[in-house]
């Protein structure tokens, strides 16, 4: 975790294609209408990151209305293999596609180099926590914290 931003950073804001030419989205919009945004690094090829997508579903299920956003972010993939990933996975929270290895720079602003990763955003898209890897409890913690219950 050394290369990632620090608590209390402010996170690299982006623009990036949603999956299935639903339009661009920005991180600046997510943090608008929510108390955090929880961003998660993944690709589909990543066995951590399958094990993770669908308790991450039903934590953005549980807690979207009380003020929870997520963005997945995806390395490397292509808009079609995503495309079937979140079919196959009934995933719904936004995602949006990072690009191939050569054009993902956004893994690199945010210090990326394990996957899954995640961080959580204030409002201010501020760091809040982070963590590589999936651990629910320091997640729900941090969410807690963050004022979502």
């Amino acid at each position: 975790e050394d290369g990632l931003l620090a608590v209390g950073a402010p996170a690299p804001d982006f623009l990036l294609p949603q999956p299935g030419g639903q339009g661009d989205l920005a991180l600046q919009q997510l943090l608008k209408e929510k108390k955090a945004v929880l961003v998660n690094f993944w690709f589909a090829g990543c066995p951590p990151c399958r094990e993770e997508h669908p308790r991450l579903q039903k934590i953005y299920d549980e807690l979207k209305s009380r003020g929870l956003g997520i963005v997945a972010v995806n390395a490397f993939d292509t808009d079609e293999v995503v495309t079937r990933y979140l079919k196959e996975r009934n995933l719904n929270f936004p995602v949006v596609l990072g690009g191939p290895d050569e054009k993902y720079t956004l893994g690199k602003a945010y210090g990326v180099t394990a996957y899954p990763t995640n961080y959580l955003l204030g409002p201010d898209g501020k760091v809040l926590w982070r963590g590589v890897g999936f651990d629910e409890t320091t997640m729900r913690k941090a969410l807690a914290d963050a004022g979502i219950r």
